[in-house]
């Protein structure tokens, strides 16, 4: 529109009005200044909606991390990660599910301090991490208890990695009141063939792994 006005004004054979080249001048300045404010409001209005986008992306992520170990938690699991699965059946079943539990833990905190169990229980998240694949989820649920989600893996896989993560956390040795302390952790695992099964499914993995307390803890059940 800036264009063509001006083209009119500076080409008065194209209209039947004439105006003087100070008129032409007003007339184009007026809109430039018009134009300039327009595009300022328009950029600053875009730049608020993408912080107000991007503040509650960040708000929508602290809402499903957990605040100590930074891992995802149990609204994330439930709200995010479950619903995805509903919808993409064939790239995550069959799933085996892993529920984890620290062994022991309140005797830590009783022993130690809440601040060393804080400490076993983010070096905890850190060594799970390392024994899992990128795709792979690691969520922790509870207090001291952890779930871990394996998509388009076998039952006797499952089994292995929560084996796998056992050692890697008995071989654990965190610093705690100038003490070197152990833990352990037991397993349950169970597997879901489609999204229909887990519900069921989680229950199971839960009922398993308090078979493997009462086994003895330490242990894969």
């Amino acid at each position: 529109m800036f264009l063509l006005l001006t083209l009119l004004l500076t080409q008065p054979d194209n209209i039947l009005a004439q105006y003087s080249t100070a008129e032409s001048l007003r007339c184009l300045a007026s809109l430039f200044v018009v134009n300039a404010i327009s595009y300022i409001n328009e950029h600053y209005r875009a730049q608020s909606h993408s912080l107000m986008a991007e503040s509650n992306v960040n708000k929508e992520q602290q809402a499903n991390t957990d605040a100590l170990t930074q891992l995802p938690n149990r609204r994330f699991v439930h709200s995010v990660f479950l619903p995805s699965c509903q919808l993409n059946t064939n790239n995550n079943f069959p799933m085996v599910l892993i529920m984890a539990d620290v062994d022991h833990f309140k005797k830590i905190n009783d022993n130690y301090g809440h601040d060393c169990g804080d400490s076993v229980l983010k070096e905890l998240a850190q060594t799970v991490e390392q024994s899992i694949r990128s795709v792979d989820i690691v969520a922790r649920v509870g207090g001291e208890e952890f779930l871990l989600l394996f998509s388009n893996v076998s039952y006797d896989a499952g089994k292995q990695i929560a084996e796998k993560i056992r050692l890697s956390v008995a071989n654990m040795h965190v610093l705690c009141a100038k003490k070197q302390i152990t833990i352990t952790m037991s397993f349950g695992v169970a597997i879901a063939n489609n999204y229909t099964e887990m519900e069921k499914k989680l229950k199971e993995a839960d009922k398993k792994l308090y078979q493997a307390k009462h086994s003895g803890r330490n242990c894969v059940c």
